[in-house]
């Protein structure tokens, strides 16, 4: 009977020790588990904070090489090129320096250097770009555009006469359409701080006149509408030359003691004295007749074919073809290199991020409530950025977190830097 019930009671005793133990173990979750879940949550938190600050504060510029390729030094050259992107105008820009966009072609100044290639940068984002400041020596108007070197007039926005360092070289100039004074349905003018554009409309094309600042090179541009083909005549009066060069098999001297005309094909027409000259130069063959008599008077007649969009240049110059020739022309090839999309925290973005209240970046990135956070950017010497509600407490647990990253400009730009994030 005896050692029956102490057998009974060491169950006893053993069933309590038990329960105790785990009343004990149930006890140690509930006051131990809120002291460990904290830390979890304050890393999480700092992870939410980068997430959502990644989501508004990246942004991607795309960066778009023009290389650039000269036999001859050239300065202030003008380059047109036709722009292959749908971008608005606004939305991108012209690295370091001032340019015209003008019917999807892009059009700035560029010093170019013997036998070496330069690249300019063409940038595009959604931010909005302004032209930086420009020199400038045009002076404009419908009836008129002068520079440095030229002055020319114009009728019906189209080329009339053409002065160089004070010396009338051109007049009474015409364009025909297969032999046909061309029809004037309309015409515009505009200028910028690059150029001047007089714009002749007629029934099937466009012929645009740039003069551009520091420029003695004079452009055109014949635009036809599609599927239309024509031969285009450029007629104009020169005077006083006494020599021409088109090739090693058309070039002689213009003696105005009997008349005479010549007719050959050429991409190239230079007509000069011992002092300066007047070059044309076309993109293909032209058809170039020139006649002469004893008035001192050359009346030219150069006719090109027009299919596409085609160019010619009209070039006063200093010297003779032979002291003149290809350099003062300035050919130069223009192409595009491989586009690359620039990624990094944009500069934009971080001040719309400044301009939001904390609720609002809050509940934009799914922060938890009663938390808070800080932001902040800095590079190696400098604190750059940041946004910041609120002071962390004596007792309150801040984690941090460090990660290095590009600060990007809307020009591709790029600074390397370090974003802090604080949350607790």
């Amino acid at each position: 009977m005896t050692k029956r019930g102490r057998r009974g009671s060491s169950q006893v005793d053993w069933a309590m020790s038990l329960a105790i133990f785990l009343l004990y173990l149930a006890w140690f979750f509930v006051f131990v588990r809120p002291m460990i879940e904290p830390e979890r949550k304050v890393i999480s938190m700092a992870e939410i904070v980068e997430e959502g600050f990644a989501g508004d504060a990246e942004w991607t510029v795309t960066k778009v090489p023009v290389i650039l390729a000269s036999e001859h030094d050239s300065l202030y050259t003008p380059v047109i090129i036709e722009l292959p992107y749908d971008w608005e105008e606004g939305t991108f820009a012209v690295t370091d320096r001032y340019y015209d966009y003008d019917n999807g072609r892009l059009m700035f100044l560029a010093n170019l250097s013997e036998n070496r290639s330069s690249t300019v940068y063409i940038v595009h984002s959604s931010q909005n770009y302004t032209q930086p400041y420009s020199d400038t020596d045009i002076s404009a108007t419908p009836r008129q555009t002068t520079n440095r070197y030229l002055d020319a007039t114009f009728y019906d926005n189209m080329l009339y006469s053409l002065a160089y360092d004070g010396n009338e070289i051109i007049d009474d100039m015409e364009l025909l359409q297969n032999n046909e004074e061309a029809e004037v349905v309309n015409s515009s003018f505009s200028q910028t701080k690059i150029n001047s554009k007089n714009r002749l409309i007629s029934g099937n094309f466009n012929h645009t006149t740039y003069i551009f600042s520091m420029n003695r090179r004079i452009v055109n541009l014949v635009d036809p509408k599609p599927y239309e083909e024509f031969d285009l005549t450029i007629q104009a009066e020169l005077y006083g030359y006494t020599g021409y060069f088109a090739d090693n098999l058309n070039f002689g001297d213009i003696n105005f003691s009997y008349d005479r005309c010549e007719t050959f094909h050429a991409d190239y027409l230079d007509f000069y004295t011992s002092t300066h000259g007047l070059a044309f130069v076309f993109d293909s063959n032209a058809t170039c007749t020139f006649c002469y008599d004893n008035s001192s008077v050359i009346d030219i007649n150069l006719t090109i074919p027009v299919g596409n969009a085609t160019e010619y240049w009209i070039v006063p110059h200093q010297g003779s073809y032979s002291n003149n020739s290809i350099t003062d022309m300035g050919y130069f090839s223009a192409g595009f290199g491989l586009v690359s999309e620039e990624h990094g925290l944009g500069t934009g973005q971080l001040d719309n991020i400044s301009r939001m209240g904390f609720s609002e970046l809050r509940e934009r990135w799914e922060f938890p409530y009663r938390r808070d956070f800080q932001l902040n950017i800095s590079n190696s010497t400098s604190h750059i950025w940041g946004y910041q509600y609120g002071t962390p407490g004596y007792s309150d647990n801040v984690y941090v977190k460090e990660t290095n990253t590009w600060l990007l400009d809307k020009y591709a730009d790029q600074q390397y830097v370090t974003l802090r994030i604080s949350t607790w």
